[in-house]
């Protein structure tokens, strides 16, 4: 399994998985018996590849610092229009270069929705969100009781009252409150600038902080 990617795997519930050795020295089972040793085994081929990359601290590294330097986490309703918005968001993104995630999907078994929305936005270079989004007010309130991180909100009306509590949370926030979609892209594209120096800014405070 050493360097495996496998995502979205479809395998048949009898296959049986197990003993799936992840370490490279070893291509033949007689090899294992050869040796002597006990090399890193898993019972999962996905279990397998995540092994790999907590292993692999160099690829670990590598892309942890591409989600902090490329990585937006997307927040905001689904229904009403809401995920289509969400959607021409990620491709606006991707277009510049970006890396979007967007909340949508199961979460993990062993996190609430508000822990998983924190984890990924730890890993974000900053967040952007829908404030109309129903539940999107306690995600951003939970995740910036966390860290700091800069942080776009944007809906077609004002709201300045949630906007304030943001700000007291989080003074690298910004807001857009925008008239149509030309509008907003309009905007965005400013509030992307800033919040791109709020990162560098944070950082500089950081490296500040540890001397």
């Amino acid at each position: 399994m050493y360097g495996i990617s496998a995502w979205d795997l479809k395998t048949d519930p009898a296959m049986k998985q197990s003993r799936l050795v992840i370490e490279k020295s070893y291509e033949l089972y007689s090899d294992i018996i050869a040796s002597g040793k006990i090399p890193m085994m898993v019972d999962d081929i996905e279990m397998a590849q995540f092994v790999y990359y907590l292993s692999s601290h160099k690829n670990m590294r590598n892309m942890i610092n591409i989600l902090n330097s490329k990585g937006v986490l997307l927040l905001g309703k689904f229904k009403d229009g809401g995920l289509e918005r969400l959607y021409k968001l990620m491709d606006w993104f991707k277009a510049r270069d970006y890396t979007p995630m967007l909340f949508d999907f199961d979460r993990p078994n062993n996190l609430d929705y508000t822990e998983t929305v924190i984890t990924m936005a730890g890993l974000s270079k900053f967040i952007v969100a829908d404030l109309s989004g129903g539940s999107v007010p306690q995600e951003l309130y939970a995740t910036l009781s966390s860290f700091q991180k800069p942080v776009i909100v944007y809906s077609d009306q004002p709201a300045y009252s949630m906007f304030r509590d943001i700000k007291r949370k989080n003074r690298f926030s910004f807001e857009i409150v925008f008239a149509d979609e030309k509008d907003l892209y309009e905007k965005m594209e400013n509030s992307v600038k800033e919040a791109e120096l709020s990162h560098t800014q944070i950082a500089h405070e950081l490296i500040d902080s540890h001397g």
